[in-house]
């Protein structure tokens, strides 16, 4: 499924122009990342974030950013490609380590759910999605620096 939906969307009339982030960004990024774990109570995990430095065999990152966790140990990384498919302005640097957060915080609730993979990956970025489009935008304008 999620092969059809790349093909789809690069197969599309317009091919979505990629940017690369440096790295003023990747520090941008990092500092996001602490902010909104701070603020939304993050400190129990030891955090640490990577640039992907590559791109799929399309031409393209996979990903905006990404998190791997080990909820026993309380040990993450978080990445960021550093190849967006949006301008790295710090409304999508700051969005995207929102994103990353939540998947952090959530991540103990989607281990111990039942169900399939996709299933529960699917319900997580529902919840995730949901605190984007309805938080995120108030959360950012009240300044996060």
């Amino acid at each position: 499924m999620e092969n059809l939906v790349k093909k789809a969307l690069l197969s599309s009339s317009s091919v979505p122009k990629l940017y690369k982030l440096t790295n003023k960004h990747i520090k941008k990024f990092k500092e996001y990342v602490a902010i909104i774990g701070k603020d939304f109570g993050l400190q129990s995990w030891e955090v640490a974030v990577f640039v992907e430095e590559n791109l799929n065999d399309e031409g393209y990152p996979d990903y905006r950013a990404c998190t791997l966790s080990h909820g026993i140990n309380r040990i993450a990384v978080i990445g960021i490609s550093r190849y967006l498919d949006v301008e790295p302005i710090d409304y999508w640097l700051a969005r995207s380590a929102f994103h990353e957060v939540w998947e952090l915080l959530f991540s103990d609730i989607e281990d111990n759910m039942k169900g399939s993979v996709n299933y529960k990956r699917t319900l997580v970025h529902t919840l995730i999605r949901t605190l984007e489009n309805t938080l995120f935008d108030f959360y950012f304008n009240k300044g996060l620096d």
